[in-house]
């Protein structure tokens, strides 16, 4: 099983959101907005990979500081 791409796995990201959801979660703060994002599992899901092979990616995002994760809280965009 090959590990997904991270083209692939933002296209999941936003499939889950705008075409299976078809609902955006926003959270307005002072200055910015974030979008809550599909949890680890449900990418996977879509992607038909175990989760461990998206945490990487969503990891790496993280580092380049686009995404925020907190647990039991879930994924969402960096102000």
């Amino acid at each position: 099983m090959a590990a997904p791409t991270l083209n692939a796995t933002l296209d999941a990201m936003l499939a889950l959101l705008l075409v299976e959801d078809r609902a955006l979660g926003l959270e307005f703060t002072e200055g910015a907005f974030l979008i809550r994002l599909p949890t680890t599992r449900r990418i996977a899901e879509r992607l038909g990979v175990p989760h461990y092979y998206v945490l990487p990616l969503i990891g790496a995002l993280e580092a380049d500081g686009l995404l925020t994760r907190a647990e039991r809280v879930g994924i969402r965009t960096t102000p």
